[in-house]
């Protein structure tokens, strides 16, 4: 191989490597699992060997001398990686700079690569043709590492392009079109109006697509062209519904669901709730807990005419991947309470604040951290006299609950309020840290009635 292509190839190499390590580093401090971190570790150390053993091919030295250079570079980009991380994310930061060290590493990983091209150029004798390589690798940089703001952007397109996209809104889809020749013809018909007894003709249509799709499996389908469900327009509440490959039927005999008459079908997963049953507040209670701007907005509906429960809407359970509810005795871990959407558009619980977040000033006790102990003694934090002003006027803290990252800033987690001093200015959780306390912590309330502002 000619000297020229040898070092050419050398190049793009260490750019397809470096970009590939920022990635897989930057996507996993969006994930935080171990098989990204190990993929990110893995590259970071592939790329440190490839450099170095690239140099020496470069120079056109013996096999023995290729590999144990790429030990030595594998084991030097390691380690400069545990190194940036373990001083900026612990000694500096105290934990609290994940985002701060991933961009550091991800630098360190392209300066890394910046250096060994430079060492091919050297090598290669000044030729114009290295620019276009370094100005890329510059590129890759400010964009995988530079600008500490677009790693979770980046992390997030693919996070969203891997197929783990958060539903917004949740449980809604819906059939569209008109299909009025299907009176003729379809097998089954579903409409608002049926009943699952009925044998699912045009005119004694089934009520249910659950019901539709048990007759369908039960369909003789040799010898049939294909099986077809017309649904009716109209809302159809799911509880769930569940298909199979069964349900698709056979290559000659196809099942098909589609929308029948004018209108939209929609299936929803929850329960729609009348506008016109919406009142403004009566209760005289309620009113004065509210802030004079927003007695005249607030709205209200009683669920139980709906003949929705307490039990069907649930409760508030504690939040977050790193909340110690678990430790303490009481109704704190269970599933996720029912959540509200107004034009397709998810709600949030009333806070404070509403945007941004408060901060502790300080930690006047520290919780007892025995990952065995039952109802452990949790932090006592020094906050603001204006927070503890503001939280006075609220007229319970029952159900009142607090999100923050209370040990790092990637230690997401949620806790009933435990306790306030309003003449100490202090603040301390129900729940204890995870993995100790630091500072200056982000927070805030929610749930918070006297708070619905908003």
């Amino acid at each position: 191989m000619k000297k020229q292509t040898k070092l050419w190839l050398c190049g793009l190499i260490l750019l397809l490597l470096a970009a590939v390590t920022a990635y897989l580093y930057s996507v996993w401090y969006l994930r935080w699992v171990i098989p990204l971190y190990a993929a990110a570790m893995t590259a970071i150390t592939l790329e440190g060997a490839a450099a170095f053993a690239l140099l020496e091919w470069a120079k056109g030295r013996n096999v023995k001398r290729i590999l144990l250079s790429a030990l030595l570079g594998g084991a030097v980009a390691v380690g400069g990686v545990f190194v940036i991380s373990f001083v900026i994310n612990v000694l500096i930061y105290n934990t609290g700079g994940a985002m701060q060290a991933t961009a550091a590493t991800n630098v360190f990983g392209f300066i890394f690569a910046l250096v060994c091209l430079l060492r091919l150029k050297k090598i290669a004798g000044a030729k114009p043709f290295w620019r276009p390589l370094v100005g890329v690798l510059l590129c890759l940089c400010l964009l995988f590492g530079g600008f500490v703001e677009m790693i979770p952007r980046v992390s997030d397109w693919f996070y969203k392009r891997s197929g783990h996209m958060e539903a917004d809104p949740a449980g809604l889809s819906s059939f569209t079109g008109t299909e009025t020749s299907l009176a003729d013809n379809a097998d089954l018909y579903v409409s608002t109006d049926g009943d699952d007894g009925s044998d699912g003709s045009f005119e004694s249509p089934l009520a249910t697509l659950g019901k539709a799709r048990d007759l369908v499996r039960a369909m003789d389908k040799i010898g049939r062209g294909g099986i077809t469900v017309a649904v009716m327009a109209g809302e159809y509440r799911l509880d769930g519904l569940t298909f199979t490959e069964e349900d698709s039927g056979t290559k000659d005999c196809p099942v098909t669901y589609r929308s029948y008459g004018d209108g939209e079908v929609v299936l929803n997963g929850g329960v729609t709730l009348p506008a016109d049953r919406f009142v403004p507040v009566a209760d005289e209670e309620m009113l004065a807990r509210l802030s004079d701007d927003a007695k005249a907005s607030v709205l209200c509906l009683d669920l139980h005419e709906l003949g929705i429960t307490e039990e069907r809407y649930g409760k508030i359970y504690a939040i977050g991947s790193y909340h110690t509810a678990a430790r303490y005795d009481g109704d704190y871990v269970g599933d996720i309470y029912s959540e509200l959407f107004v034009n397709d558009s998810r709600q949030t619980l009333a806070r404070y604040p509403n945007e941004g977040w408060l901060e502790t000033s300080g930690v006047v006790t520290e919780g007892d951290h025995d990952e065995n102990a039952r109802n452990p003694a949790s932090e006592v934090y020094k906050i603001k006299a204006s927070i503890t002003d503001r939280i006075s006027e609220w007229a319970t803290f029952e159900d009142v609950w607090a999100f923050g990252y209370w040990t790092a800033d990637w230690a997401d987690a949620s806790t009933p309020i435990g306790s306030v001093d309003f003449e100490k200015h202090t603040f301390s959780p129900k729940f204890v840290g995870m993995f100790g306390v630091h500072d200056k912590i982000p927070f805030r309330f929610f749930n918070v009635f006297e708070e619905l502002d908003a």
